[in-house]
Formats: C-alpha cells, structure tokens, sequence
C-alpha cells in the first residue's frame, strides 16, 4: 500500500518538475482586465488593461498597445493554432472585443481591430516586446516558443504558448 502511495506522489513530482521547466521555456503572463462588472467573467465591456510577464514574486508590465494586448488575450482564450483570416473574423465578431472598453461610460470604446494583413507584423511585435519583458526578468524566452508559428502546406497559424492567468480590476 506504502509504495502505491510514493509511486503516485513520485509521479506528481515529475508532472511538477515538468510544468516548471515547460514555463521557463514560454514563460508565465498575467493578463488584466478592468472596467469588470462583479458577478461576471471575461465579459465584453472589459477592457484589457495590462499584461504582465512573471516570475516568481516578480512581475514585469509588458508595454502592449491596445491592439495588441487585446491579440493576447485572444491568442490566450483559444489555444490551438489559427490563421491570420480566423483570427481577423474571431477578433471582429467575438462580442469581448467589439466592445472593449465600453464598460468606460463616456469614453467610447478601446479600438482594437486587427486586420489580416497586418497581423504577421503584430505577431513579430508581440515576440519582440513579450521575450524583451522576460528577459527584464532574466528569462531567455524563445520568441517562437512564446507564439509559435505552425507552418503547414498552404497556411501559418499562430498559437500563444505561454501559461496565462487573468485578473480582474473593477476600476
């Protein structure tokens, strides 16, 4: 019975050891939301505020546009691998970011409309800014470990690898 017991609790400790090594290889955000009305979750009206790389206790702010704060959070939500032209249509009818930021009364919404053609551009951003936070936290992130590209035959799609956790500011 003792030894059924140290070989479940042995295989706990390889998963643990296994879940930190793969977050030092595509790091760790935290993406927060604000403008969150209680009682609900990832709702449209919420704006995305900030991204946050960590480690540890220690936290980096990554400085995100809107557009491309609000591309991580999409990339986060949906984890399998997307074309430009499926992220585009997500993005432009998913009722979160059509309506970002109109929680804000008397400000409009945060623009955050992606276009297909200028999507490969985003994609290069968001490697260059989020492995550059990391590494304010001596964290060598592969950019393409951080948002991969999967090439198939005729199309790339991007996938964010990186673990995500979401906070909420009602502010």
């Amino acid at each position: 019975m003792e030894s059924e017991y140290e070989e479940i609790l042995h295989m706990i400790d390889l998963i643990v050891q296994e879940h930190a090594e793969l977050a030092i290889r595509v790091g760790r955000l935290e993406i927060i939301h604000r403008l969150w009305v209680p009682g609900t979750v990832c709702k449209e009206g919420e704006e995305v505020f900030d991204i946050v790389a960590l480690r540890g206790d220690r936290t980096q702010s990554l400085p995100f546009s809107t557009k491309q704060r609000a591309l991580i959070d999409y990339l986060a939500r949906y984890k399998v691998g997307q074309t430009a032209s499926q992220i585009t249509a997500g993005m432009n009818i998913h009722p979160f970011f059509v309506n970002h930021g109109k929680n804000a009364k008397g400000m409009g919404k945060f623009k955050c409309r992606i276009n297909r053609t200028s999507l490969k551009v985003d994609i290069e951003r968001l490697r260059k800014i989020g492995t550059a936070g990391f590494r304010d936290l001596n964290l060598i992130i592969d950019p393409f470990h951080f948002v991969e590209s999967i090439k198939t035959e005729k199309e790339v799609r991007y996938r964010l690898r990186a673990f995500v956790k979401w906070k909420h500011l009602q502010y």
